[in-house]
């Protein structure tokens, strides 16, 4: 099965080199979707708040870790931000120049001057393994750095900071931050765990994490049905014989709750095939066997895919297979919709082939918050993705050991690389015609971006 999925992605990159300079919904054969944070836009005030909760609670009744690990979630909101990467040693969260430069640092919650992030990563702060980030992300966890790349993250760097600053307070007698020699990896380790324990991965009978459990009870609490406009939009992809598929790696009762919650009872009639519990981004090379699943059990592996059916884990080749079987096309074009550069963006583009869609909510989280200047806006939603302490998603200017007055983000160049078009939320894309053209990002010019309604506020 491997071995397959390698030639396979030999052949879909040479089916998606040539430049386009635009891209149509109506020019694709099939459209994929992620769920969460996709299609179902989350109300993050009370989403974080309630996913935080779950994650310290494990933490302190599990792991041991102290009761005052449990401050309120917004207190601290302005502590996060998309795109942090975590050196899980040293205990450091890092934000990253296109080029690899440092150009924001703290350790637990304690930002470092430039005297301590030189003492530890060398004077020019420059990390040597930002190339193998590139290349590499959907792997880079299991290795010593880990990223967070998705609004699902957030309430874990807060904890995981205030973690560190536990750690810190035991063996450091003053308050000042001194590098140290100590591995952080145990607070890694527990945090997994913890995220684990969270999050709706495992099989649909198991509801301990009370995340989902709340989730199961209210869901209107945590997310908003499907606009009008998304469903017509469905509709008119599918009235134009086009396939369109589900693949999220939430588990099927999770997943089948919300798509009845986003569309109806009648969810299904909308969805060619759905997928659950993909493991992405390891669906896209790994060779793991299709499950049927009945109702919202597993009832055994398949073979072959059958239309209008619900599966669980799988891999990309067999989807493939069946794209290739409903479109009568050799090389089915394939669109994915994802919210996550490293479970979504990165591995569609770079095992699959496909074109993809970046949900990118800090496109219009920013503009309302002029690019994090202030953070008074009176929109509460736009306060939770972004953040005056480690400012621009996309741009910062801060690195002033160089001569330069401003560096886009680390994540400005993966998005230009990996994704085709970012925009806010699906229905940025729901509202044009489904022929509508819209600009694309080229990897090799930095002046053709892919950001749809408009450019981020910081690089216009």
């Amino acid at each position: 099965m491997f071995r397959r999925n390698i030639s396979l992605r030999k052949h879909y990159r040479c089916f998606s080199s040539d430049v386009v300079s635009t891209l149509s919904i109506k020019d694709y054969d099939a459209v994929g979707f992620d769920v969460d944070h996709t299609l179902s836009k989350f109300k993050l005030p009370y989403s974080l708040g309630v996913l935080h909760d779950g994650f310290v609670k494990f933490l302190s009744d599990d792991r041991g870790w102290p009761k005052n690990l449990n401050e309120p979630f917004h207190l601290q909101k302005d502590f996060c931000n998309r795109g942090l990467v975590l050196d899980i040693k040293q205990g450091n969260f890092l934000k990253l120049s296109q080029d690899g430069y440092i150009q924001r640092c703290s350790h637990g919650t304690h930002f470092l001057d430039d005297k301590e992030i030189s003492r530890c990563y060398r004077s020019d702060r420059k990390l040597s393994f930002a190339d193998l980030l590139k290349n590499h992300i959907d792997n880079v966890k299991y290795g010593n750095f880990r990223i967070f790349d998705n609004a699902f993250d957030y309430f874990g760097i807060v904890a995981m900071a205030r973690m560190i600053d536990i750690t810190d307070a035991k063996s450091i007698k003053n308050s000042h931050y001194r590098p140290s020699c100590d591995d952080y990896r145990h607070i890694w380790e527990d945090a997994k765990a913890a995220y684990d324990q969270t999050f709706p991965w495992r099989d649909c009978k198991d509801t301990s994490g009370s995340f989902v459990s709340a989730y199961k009870l209210e869901p209107d609490k945590f997310i908003n049905p499907c606009s009008s406009s998304v469903r017509q939009w469905l509709r008119d992809l599918k009235s134009s014989n086009i396939k369109l598929f589900i693949l999220t790696s939430s588990a099927a009762d999770f997943a089948m709750q919300t798509l009845e919650f986003l569309f109806g009872v009648d969810w299904h009639e909308y969805f060619d095939l759905v997928i659950t519990r993909a493991g992405k981004p390891g669906f896209f090379h790994k060779g793991k066997q299709f499950v049927k699943v009945e109702g919202t059990m597993d009832a055994g592996t398949v073979s072959e895919l059958q239309k209008g059916q619900v599966y669980a884990q799988g891999n990309v080749y067999d989807l493939n297979k069946f794209l290739r079987k409903e479109t009568g096309k050799g090389v089915p074009k394939v669109l994915y919709f994802g919210d996550s550069i490293r479970s979504d963006i990165f591995p569609a583009k770079r095992y699959a082939g496909w074109d993809t869609v970046f949900i990118l909510e800090e496109i219009y989280g920013e503009k309302l918050n002029k690019c994090t200047e202030t953070n008074h806006n009176d929109d509460l939603e736009s306060q939770y993705l972004t953040s005056n302490q480690w400012g621009s998603y996309f741009s910062d200017s801060r690195i002033p050991l160089l001569d330069t007055c401003q560096f886009r983000t680390f994540w400005s160049q993966v998005i230009q690389r990996y994704a085709d078009v970012a925009v806010p939320t699906i229905d940025h894309i729901a509202n044009s015609p489904i022929d509508h053209p819209f600009d694309k990002f080229d990897p090799e010019d930095p002046t053709k971006l892919g950001y749809y309604p408009s450019l981020p506020l910081i690089l216009q």
